[in-house]
């Protein structure tokens, strides 16, 4: 199978074209499609573009490194593989000094339209909500690393 077509501001998905950010991420994308097309985006995104993810940072500083792989399962169902790494510069909350905490996630998503899809999933994907079929990639690596801060870990 032939990689996708890249240019400076598109990718070329079999017949698919979506408007890509700097970083050659799409803004939006439609994880069937793009499984069916079997589509990868990998990159580093700066820290300071995650909003969420700056709040409980003591430094917005350093880059966020990811690859996305869109594929179908054996039950022709659409699955994002992905991982996501960065080091989060965090304020210790025992001696509020500065930590830096290093996230890297692996994580298996099959993203459905509702919470009834959501619960029919196997165990081993994790629901991944599309809003009218499609879904935000940086609200994705943003959620994978959010969850897998100290913070969240802890609630």
């Amino acid at each position: 199978m032939k990689p996708p077509r890249r240019s400076l501001t598109h990718v070329h998905l079999r017949g698919y074209i979506c408007t890509l950010m700097p970083s050659g991420l799409p803004e939006l994308i439609d994880p069937w499609r793009c499984a069916d097309s079997e589509a990868e985006f990998t990159g580093s995104l700066a820290l300071a573009r995650f909003p969420r993810l700056r709040d409980l940072l003591s430094e917005a500083d350093g880059a966020v490194s990811f690859h996305l792989r869109f594929s179908r399962d054996s039950a022709r169902r659409a699955v994002v593989r992905g991982d996501v790494r960065a080091a989060l510069r965090l304020v210790c909350q025992r001696c509020l000094g500065p930590l830096e905490y290093m996230v890297e996630e692996t994580f298996t998503l099959a993203p459905v339209q509702g919470l009834e899809e959501a619960h029919r999933l196997p165990d081993r994907y994790e629901p991944l909500l599309a809003v009218d079929e499609m879904v935000r990639p940086l609200e994705l690596l943003e959620d994978e690393l959010t969850d897998a801060s100290p913070e969240a870990r802890n609630l």
